[in-house]
């Protein structure tokens, strides 16, 4: 597998910063220190004013994190959004600032929430509490959240949900002319009805509903 990156400056600043700046307040985990370590070598190359460089290539990183992820080991053909999740994780699990003992009985992130609260107060609760145990230059460059709501077809009741991602799987659509990223966001956000097999229980009904999602 070959991965390529790149990257402006900025983006490698802070996150170049946070990396190599980190040993005095972080526990290290024993795996991603490897990992981390050659990351150095990769900015060096993003921030050359070498023209010659145009792309990354990340085959020692790979040797480095297949040490110890058998799954992207050998030269098959490798899911390079998986490779890239899992870096981004344990990358951040090294330099995490929250070194605390996590609560034996966490409120669930992902739940369903209080309609008596508004949308912007419902968002902020969510991402608060990830934040409790989560704090790095890679949450703050490369995590979000998303919002999804459920309407049971039978009863009309509503549920809404918060995740935090680290990536989004959105779908290309077919269409002719010219696509833009805004038409890929606009198909990931559509509605999408959930039946059969996929049908979720209805919190009102205590059921298996057909909802809209």
């Amino acid at each position: 597998m070959r991965v390529f990156v790149t990257a402006t400056p900025r983006s490698c600043e802070v996150v170049k910063q946070k990396v190599t700046n980190s040993e005095r307040y972080i526990v290290l985990s024993w795996k991603y220190k490897y990992a981390r370590s050659h990351m150095d070598v990769i900015f060096e190359k993003l921030w050359s004013n070498d023209p010659s460089i145009r792309v990354v290539c990340l085959d020692d990183l790979k040797l480095r994190i297949q040490s110890f992820a058998p799954q992207f080991r050998g030269s098959s053909q490798q899911d390079v959004q998986e490779f890239f999740y899992y870096l981004l994780e344990g990358l951040h699990g090294d330099v995490n600032m929250v070194v605390d003992e996590p609560n034996p009985n966490p409120k669930p992130i992902l739940m369903e929430i209080d309609k008596s609260f508004s949308f912007n107060v419902d968002a902020m609760d969510s991402w608060s509490r990830f934040l409790i145990m989560n704090k790095s230059k890679f949450v703050d460059n490369f995590i979000g959240q998303l919002k999804s709501t459920l309407r049971c077809t039978f009863c009309g009741n509503c549920s809404e949900t918060f995740d935090p991602f680290w990536e989004l799987s959105s779908p290309i659509p077919q269409r002719s002319g010219q696509l833009s990223l805004s038409h890929c966001l606009d198909s990931f956000t559509s509605v999408e009805i959930l039946d059969g097999e996929e049908k979720p229980t209805c919190s009102m009904c205590k059921e298996r509903r057909k909802c809209l999602k």
